[in-house]
């Protein structure tokens, strides 16, 4: 008998000012932009498909990025979206 697996909801990495990252169970991070960026800046919701390894990287990341001072989260936020974030 095979059972269905159910789905697990995406998992918050991280709420920036403009938009949310989560990660869901296959290594799929989502860039979930605002209401607020989507209706003025036309910005819709991207996935991004990451390896283990860059998960533990983003991961990591992200707990910098909670544990930093104002000017080194901007720092870290940056290189997130560097190096996850492009197309």
């Amino acid at each position: 008998m095979d059972e269905k697996k159910e789905d697990v909801p995406p998992r918050l990495l991280d709420d920036f000012a403009d938009y949310c990252l989560y990660l869901s169970s296959n290594n799929v991070i989502e860039q979930r932009f605002s209401m607020e960026h989507f209706v003025n800046s036309g910005l819709t919701d991207r996935s991004f498909s990451l390896d283990q390894l860059q998960v533990e990287q983003l991961e990591n990341l992200v707990a910098r990025h909670k544990s930093s001072d104002h000017f080194q989260a901007k720092i870290i936020k940056n290189e997130i979206e560097h190096r996850f974030l492009k197309n």
